[in-house]
């Protein structure tokens, strides 16, 4: 090893601690020029950062490998979202139909309709992978919100990120299920007719949240145990919008 190498402090080869580098860092295309005799390539590293350089015998070329690799950790890939969102469908329409209907417009890599296990019936709603984004846009464009066999189409791209929620309405240990409820029957109109029984804290119709429909469900928090069990006995049975609802202890609820 030469002894007359030029040195810098910042700079060291690892399993030659007494050889030190000196250069003047300009780009991140470095080329340091010094001669050595070794059977193998030598490690360069700056301290206090996690760059190491790879030295060639015989070359003068230093190759900047972990500069590349931290740039790339500072930028990483952003993950192309291709898969499609169906909702409304009409529940006879089956994946090959829906294959059918994108087919007129684009080529999709994958169908699937999704069916309740219990029943065999249609869900209503399907995801469709696309091979790129550009088609996943010109189906969009061309079916979301167009309709079939009766039913207005709900196409968008799926899995998109959900933003953090508060609680959907406030809950209290006095709480009622209510169930049998008329499809038109909205959360508020819910709260309204439990008031006439006491202060209600929260009220809340359950929606599918694929159909965004009413699942005919609901439930209804009051400030007290005495308000609860007096809308309890007073209720049950009560018709509300056509309906007759349903009111009971909601399920866990032991008194």
């Amino acid at each position: 090893m030469a002894a007359s190498t030029v040195t810098h402090p910042c700079f060291k080869l690892h399993h030659q601690p007494n050889l030190l580098l000196r250069y003047n860092q300009s780009s991140s295309q470095t080329l340091l020029r010094f001669q050595f005799s070794s059977p193998k390539p030598l490690v360069l590293s700056s301290r206090g950062s996690s760059r190491r350089f790879k030295v060639f015998p015989e070359t003068i070329t230093v190759k900047l490998e972990e500069e590349e690799d931290t740039a790339a950790d500072l930028n990483p890939p952003v993950a192309i979202n291709t898969k499609l969102y169906f909702g409304n469908l009409p529940y006879n329409v089956d994946s090959a139909t829906l294959a059918q209907i994108i087919q007129d417009f684009a080529n999709p890599e994958l169908v699937e309709v999704l069916y309740n296990r219990d029943t065999g019936q249609s869900r209503g709603f399907a995801f469709v992978t696309m091979s790129n984004v550009e088609d996943c846009n010109i189906i969009i464009d061309n079916l979301d919100g167009t309709e079939y066999l009766g039913r207005t189409l709900k196409v968008n791209f799926a899995d998109k990120p959900k933003p953090n929620k508060e609680p959907l309405y406030p809950e209290t240990e006095h709480k009622l299920f209510v169930g049998n409820l008329s499809w038109t029957v909205t959360s508020e109109t819910l709260a309204g007719a439990f008031r006439e029984c006491g202060d209600v804290v929260g009220a809340k119709v359950v929606y599918d949240g694929d159909t965004g429909k009413s699942r005919g469900y609901g439930f209804v928090c009051y400030s007290s145990k005495e308000e609860m069990e007096t809308a309890l006995e007073s209720l049950d049975g009560f018709e509300l919008e056509g309906r007759a609802i349903r009111v009971n202890l909601a399920q866990g609820k032991k008194y």
